[in-house]
């Protein structure tokens, strides 16, 4: 008896009509953000030297080299093979 029919005096409860709006496809937000880019990439550009100083001393003159590289050694201690050797090889490493 679940698909009996009404009596004439009562009518089916009907459900509203869903409308759904229709997505539009905007360009604005592609325009905001090509917009942030470019400022993004002028603040970056031109903010460089506040954030950024000339180095101080300017360049290192090949006369200098021998004293920066005895500066080096005499900090480090660990090495390998002959002190004296024609070529020192000096690594840089961070093991974080």
């Amino acid at each position: 008896m679940e698909n009996a029919p009404l009596p004439s005096d009562q009518v089916a409860p009907v459900s509203p009509p869903v409308y759904r709006r229709k997505q539009s496809r905007s360009i604005a937000p592609w325009i905001a953000g090509f917009v942030m880019l470019l400022v993004g990439v002028v603040i970056g550009f031109f903010g460089r030297p506040i954030v950024l100083p000339a180095p101080v001393g300017g360049t290192v003159n090949a006369g200098d080299q021998p004293a920066i590289i005895q500066l080096l050694l005499s900090q480090t201690r660990h090495f390998k093979g002959n002190p004296n050797a024609p070529v020192t090889l000096i690594e840089f490493s961070d093991f974080q």
